[in-house]
């Protein structure tokens, strides 16, 4: 009698990020080498991107720290407030573009989780059932579901739109020293770092604790239906070797849509991630080094795209960690 427990679905398949053959250990191995490729890839255009930029950015500071000096003569401070606020013009005309199209790089990759999290999470529920583990199948289903939608839904929809505006208030605010923009800024940088730190809360406790329950529960039902089925008369035997082996089927089936899935995570935020973490790490450090030769004006704004880079990189994390979370919990319980 075939046991289908060990086919790898087609639309499964079909919606992964790659090519994976049919899911075999073989075709999991290359998808996880080629991964490693992206990485390293990604890692080297990126850095050799932002290099550039770096050194376009320290010689527009340069150029504002020689003017300031210069005009330091002048009777007034009109001069070298004309001259911070045309740096700061040049610094954005440099980075906002790029920066615009990362975050919503970012915000397309987390639409692209959303997506692909309905149709990974339901198989997840589908081969607990078929193991015999009613409990984590409504577990995995609606707390993995809902917090992956409640996430996409903050971030596509609040996080990365607000971004952009945090960027452009705060450094309106400091230009125009004016405080009621800088206060609203920083009110919405404490509230987008409440919701990214909110989410990864939330789904560490929730996987937590249902890992903890489920497991049990799960257990004694296996037990229970295998010990059911044993007895019916004369096939009863033929029937709990079936359901052994169905149920050893898709805990293979689980590991390998795991592994499948987890992989996916990782290359729909592959890109976006590598380049908001290394973004975010050299305008923090441009942004000390030049403290020290040129404008406060500029040091702000350099920092303030720096954060927008942090708060974006936090909601990458928060999304496709609580995904991967959820995989891991899943196979967890599935192996208990």
């Amino acid at each position: 009698m075939p046991v289908y427990a060990n086919e790898m679905p087609q639309d499964f398949l079909e919606s992964l990020p790659f090519d994976a053959g049919n899911g075999s250990v073989e075709d999991v191995e290359n998808s996880y080498y080629h991964l490693a490729d992206n990485v390293k890839e990604t890692i080297v255009t990126e850095m050799k991107s932002i290099a550039a930029k770096a050194r376009d950015i320290l010689l527009v500071c340069g150029v504002c720290a020689a003017a300031a000096i210069i005009n330091k003569t002048a009777e007034d401070n009109k001069g070298r407030k004309i001259i911070e606020i045309a740096g700061v013009a040049v610094l954005l005309m440099l980075c906002l573009a790029d920066t615009e199209a990362i975050i919503f790089q970012s915000k397309g990759a987390i639409g692209k989780i959303g997506l692909f999290s309905k149709i990974l999470l339901p198989l997840f529920a589908m081969w607990a059932s078929c193991a015999g583990k009613p409990l984590s199948s409504v577990f995995i289903t609606s707390g993995a579901m809902a917090y992956t939608n409640i996430c996409c839904i903050l971030a596509e929809k609040l996080i990365f739109i607000y971004i952009i505006a945090y960027i452009l208030l705060k450094i309106a605010g400091e230009v125009t020293e004016n405080e009621i923009s800088s206060g609203i800024a920083d009110g919405m940088k404490s509230a987008m770092l409440f919701l990214v730190k909110a989410c990864l809360t939330g789904v560490s406790f929730y996987m937590t604790m249902s890992g903890c329950i489920v497991s049990a529960g799960d257990s004694a039902a296996l037990k229970t239906t295998k010990a059911a089925v044993s007895i019916l008369p004369g096939v009863g035997t033929v029937v709990a070797e079936v359901t052994e082996s169905v149920i050893s089927g898709a805990a293979v089936m689980r590991n390998s849509i795991g592994v499948l899935g987890a992989i996916s995570i990782i290359y729909f935020i592959l890109e976006p991630f590598i380049k908001c973490f290394i973004n975010m790490v050299v305008f923090k450090v441009i942004s000390v080094i030049s403290a020290s030769f040129t404008s406060e004006m500029m040091s702000v704004a350099m920092r303030t795209i720096a954060d927008g880079y942090s708060i974006a990189l936090g909601m990458l994390a928060a999304v496709s960690g609580g995904i991967i979370m959820a995989i891991a919990v899943s196979v967890s319980i599935f192996g208990g």
